[in-house]
């Protein structure tokens, strides 16, 4: 099961940032005024197993309803495939099927998008 981090409140409630000392509040966290679509997204680098087509993996991608993007790699892994997922649970049970059509797993939480455009 896939474990979000752990974030500590003080004793006003109050979510700091450990970096800044600034409330929790920066673009793309919990309280970002609204910005946030409420989806959990993720990276999932697979590595596919020993006598795995990938374009029958490719296959199976194509019907994961929580696929947003996919690529295909050369190098240490195989494809990198993008969630969008509801809550932890549906995340864990998407890498779930990608690891049964063959895949080595490794999952990655996206916190936010960095703007790149000044």
């Amino acid at each position: 099961m896939i474990s979000a981090p752990r974030i500590e409140l003080p004793a006003n409630g109050t979510a700091r940032c450990p970096a800044c000392g600034q409330h929790a509040a920066h673009p793309g966290g919990a309280a970002d005024g609204g910005r946030s679509t409420g989806a959990l997204h993720a990276l999932v680098r697979v590595q596919l197993k020993a006598g795995v087509h990938p374009d029958c993996f490719e296959a199976q991608l194509s019907t994961e309803a929580g696929v947003v993007q996919a690529w295909r790699l050369a190098g240490d892994s195989d494809f990198e495939v993008r969630l969008s997922c509801r809550s932890l649970a549906d995340l864990d049970a998407v890498v779930a099927r990608l690891r049964d059509a063959g895949g080595i797993t490794s999952t990655t939480l996206v916190l936010h998008r960095v703007r790149l455009d000044g």
